[in-house]
């Protein structure tokens, strides 16, 4: 394949692979910098295989992320997250946030009308899709779309963690390296069940248990 000549503006740019997972396969480069032509020329010798995008950059002041479900053709809004994110990658969602500046229900009814209207041939199950709120001339900016996920996602995981102990509190829902300081601060060293009917009080425990050769951990907060 041949990478032709890029004429991009000068400042940030998301270099995109075509198959991420969490944020990873996306890089940030500086077009001031460096050569974007160049970065791609050497990427796709590396990994002829794979496509490449390049995205614009946004100054994001936070993600949201809406879930779905396809089922026989039909399309059904199941709720929305606001992910936490580290350097680009996802570490958990805020979970009965509220979501300033964004028209939660009227956005999320255009992308169910949207994915009804795409042609996903037999696909049933979890769609995700991701979008942003960033920091414009005057106001905060909406991206209407990062991506769209056709699997389940962390971002559904945690809505469904969240209806099932949240009770309509508020809460994070947390993926932790074994060493990280919160760890510390569980409630109960013994992880939680979905057979688990029991009520969870305010607090933060583990969902997978910690093992020898654990290295993440997931966690969720449970608020007043």
């Amino acid at each position: 394949k041949v990478v032709p000549s890029l004429k991009l503006s000068p400042g940030k740019w998301v270099l995109k692979e075509d198959y991420t997972s969490s944020g990873r396969g996306i890089e940030i480069l500086d077009s001031s910098d460096v050569d974007m032509t160049e970065v791609l020329r050497t990427k796709q010798l590396k990994s002829p295989q794979k496509s490449l995008f390049i995205e614009p950059y946004y100054e994001i002041i936070y993600e949201l992320g809406f879930e779905y479900r396809r089922q026989a053709g039909k399309v059904t809004y199941l709720g929305y997250h606001r992910a936490i994110t580290q350097k680009s990658q996802y570490v958990g969602s805020y979970l009965g946030a509220k979501s300033p500046g964004v028209a939660v229900e009227v956005y999320a009814e255009l992308v169910r009308q949207a994915l009804e209207a795409m042609e996903l041939y037999n696909y049933e199950g979890i769609i995700g899709v991701d979008t942003a709120l960033y920091q414009g001339m005057e106001m905060l900016q909406l991206v209407p779309c990062l991506e769209v996920n056709i699997r389940p996602t962390m971002g559904y995981v945690a809505l469904s963690l969240s209806r099932k102990y949240l009770g309509g509190r508020s809460g994070r829902f947390l993926i932790a390296r074994r060493n990280d300081p919160i760890i510390s601060q569980v409630e109960d060293a013994r992880p939680l069940y979905l057979h688990d009917t029991s009520v969870v009080s305010p607090g933060i425990y583990l969902l997978t248990p910690i093992l020898e050769d654990t290295y993440f951990v997931a966690l969720l907060e449970v608020g007043e």
